[in-house]
């Protein structure tokens, strides 16, 4: 009877990890995605600002966290705009 419930917890946690590694891309993919260096990528690793996980000798993230890090890196940059350019960008229309 044990044996058979660690074999039903073994798959279960296989499926789970099957499930979760659909959502992990590489760095490289996630410089890609992002539209800068893997470089960048790997810096934002290091720096703690982009989680990754390690499997199989691989450091790995996941596609969500590239997604937030993506917005959270634009937002930055919208910030560091002159107020007229944010402006424009929200969809304002300068006046002449």
């Amino acid at each position: 009877m044990a044996r058979i419930i660690n074999h039903e917890m073994e798959r279960t946690l296989l499926q789970l990890f099957i499930r979760e590694a659909d959502d992990l891309i590489t760095q490289k993919e996630a410089a890609r995605i992002i539209g800068i260096t893997q470089q960048a990528i790997f810096n934002a690793i290091e720096d703690g600002r982009l989680p990754s996980v390690h499997v199989a000798g691989h450091r790995l993230v996941r596609r969500a966290d590239v997604l937030d890090y993506c917005d959270k890196r634009l937002a930055r940059q919208v910030r560091g705009l002159p107020t007229f350019s944010r402006k424009r960008l929200a969809g304002y229309k300068s006046v002449k």
